[in-house]
């Protein structure tokens, strides 16, 4: 009878233990589960900002690329800040990429199994390191293109200036001249042509003779 007992006593306890673990079990994988739906939304979130701003970025790099051509093409151009600032907008693009490279592997944290506790826990672990990339990297990638941006602006409006200020000091020269002809009716014509010639006024250099003072106007030396 004492045996009886001490057996069920036995099995009780390790019931309650048993059960007592469940419970613990399922409490973790409650837990998880809230964190890993957590981490999904601020991906799903940071997903949609990046396509939506990536697509603007690349447009942008599209148009600073045509204008610094388009500044090349002129007169004294700074060639070489152009081809600089060229291969600073390359490496974005190279950014973008791998950009785009962790977005898939978030995408895919965001779809792996959770069908038992160890693939849960592996999927909102490996979630969690590869948003904190794609974020980190994002912002930076942000930060740099507000500066490449900027850059890029202040240069061609300063190197504009420098074209228009060079253009400002060439003379141009109208030259008109007409031509008279006889018709076979025998009606008088003109032909006007019209030449337009710009040029740059050479620096103008007085040689004075050592020792010998200059003149002035209206003076006579005796």
């Amino acid at each position: 009878m004492a045996n009886s007992r001490t057996s069920f006593a036995a099995m009780l306890a390790v019931g309650l233990l048993v059960a007592g673990s469940m419970s613990s079990c399922k409490k973790t994988d409650e837990t998880v589960s809230l964190d890993y739906s957590t981490k999904k939304t601020s991906a799903d979130k940071l997903l949609s900002e990046i396509s939506t701003s990536s697509a603007t970025m690349k447009a942008d790099h599209q148009k600073w690329m045509a204008d610094l051509d388009a500044q090349a093409a002129k007169p004294k151009s700074d060639t070489a800040k152009i081809n600089s600032s060229k291969q600073d907008i390359r490496k974005l693009d190279e950014e973008l990429a791998k950009i785009t490279a962790l977005e898939d592997s978030v995408r895919m944290y965001e779809n792996a199994p959770t069908d038992n506790a160890d693939n849960l826990k592996t999927a909102n672990d490996r979630l969690g390191v590869n948003f904190d990339d794609l974020s980190s990297k994002w912002k930076t990638l942000v930060e740099e293109n507000g500066s490449l941006q900027g850059s890029i602006q202040t240069f061609l409006a300063a190197d504009a200036g420098k074209a228009s200020k060079a253009d400002s000091g060439k003379i141009t020269t109208v030259k008109t001249t007409g031509e008279k002809h006889v018709s076979e009716s025998g009606k008088k014509t003109t032909t006007t042509t019209t030449t337009t010639t710009t040029t740059t006024p050479p620096h103008e250099t007085v040689n004075h003779t050592p020792g010998v003072p200059r003149k002035s106007a209206g003076t006579t030396t005796k």
